[in-house]
């Protein structure tokens, strides 16, 4: 029993096709909208034509279909968000355009040969030592650079230590 001068809440629905819907700081329960097709197919094309319909157009599509001018922003935000997930999702799984990705450096036998000696001697190169290397492999001094880095990050914690020899090619 509700005391004088308070709001009774309305009871739960048991239907599985409902949901919460917030009014304010009540919550209540509230019959989720199935669309039919024709309601879909309305509000789809309504939706190609504009993301953001007026007022005028919402009162238009909802007395079209029977249904409360309420529920017609609901499904252009709804749907929004939804066209913004398959955006994000399809550029997520799509390469970079050219020019945006970096390519793997493809190294003979000869020029690793080469690398992996002059890692064994020293693991940190300078400027100098670089250009010697990149003369010798016929490598730009960038690539050694990131090979010699990539190197070291594959054999932390080695110091100035050798080479294993199962990571050498001889």
């Amino acid at each position: 029993m509700a005391a004088a001068g308070s709001v009774a809440l309305p009871q739960p629905s048991t239907s599985q096709n409902s949901f919460l819907c917030f009014a304010g700081t009540l919550a209540s329960r509230c019959q989720r909208t199935v669309w039919k097709a024709r309601q879909q197919y309305a509000l789809l094309t309504a939706f190609s034509k504009n993301l953001y319909p007026s007022f005028r157009a919402r009162q238009v599509l909802a007395r079209e279909m029977g249904l409360p001018e309420s529920h017609i922003p609901e499904w252009f935000q709804n749907c929004r968000n939804r066209e913004q997930s398959r955006q994000h999702a399809h550029s997520a799984r799509s390469l970079p355009e050219e020019g945006h990705t970096r390519l793997c450096t493809q190294l003979s036998s000869a020029q690793l040969t080469i690398l992996l000696q002059a890692f064994e001697k020293d693991l940190c190169l300078k400027y100098a030592s670089r250009m010697k290397l990149a003369q010798e492999t016929g490598l730009p001094e960038i690539a050694i650079h990131i090979w010699y880095q990539n190197r070291r990050a594959c054999h932390p914690g080695r110091g100035r230590g050798r080479v294993r020899v199962q990571d050498s090619l001889v």
